[in-house]
């Protein structure tokens, strides 16, 4: 496997539909380990997302860990992203479902070098989901634009 880098545009930050579809189907056909960070859902949400991903991949499912951010702040979610992916053996794919929520400002070059170092170092096929949502979008572009100049 080559690293990779792959983007999911989503309608909703809760819809998990499409990132659960694209697990299932790894875990069908890899041996390599797969990481899902979430920065948005809370955990009884993470918990049936996982549940359900668990009744669905049956015997392949211990090949995926899952865990929640929400409520933690940018440069921590980084930190603990950054120790998983380093001590994780046999990892494949990385899913980080918000990857928006990892750094307070848009196209951070310093985030962007750690993103990068991640898929080069340890060879791996990074899928990141951004959330279409239009008004949010909007909105976060208006106060972007209006801090830049």
């Amino acid at each position: 496997m080559t690293s990779k880098y792959s983007v999911i545009i989503t309608k909703s930050i809760f819809d998990t539909k499409t990132i659960e579809r694209k697990i299932i189907s790894l875990l069908k056909k890899t041996t390599k380990k797969i990481l899902l960070f979430n920065t948005a859902l809370n955990e009884y949400d993470v918990q049936k997302l996982h549940k359900r991903i668990e009744a669905i991949a049956g015997e392949n499912f211990d090949n995926l860990k899952v865990y929640r951010f929400r409520g933690f702040e940018p440069t921590k979610r980084l930190e603990l992203i950054d120790y998983a992916i380093k001590t994780t053996e046999n990892l494949g794919y990385v899913f980080i479902d918000g990857i928006r929520d990892l750094s307070y400002k848009f196209n951070d070059i310093t985030h962007t070098h750690q993103i990068i170092k991640w898929i080069d170092n340890r060879n791996i096929h990074l899928i990141t989901t951004v959330c279409e949502n239009q008004k949010e979008m909007y909105e976060y572009l208006l106060s972007e634009k209006s801090s830049e100049y």
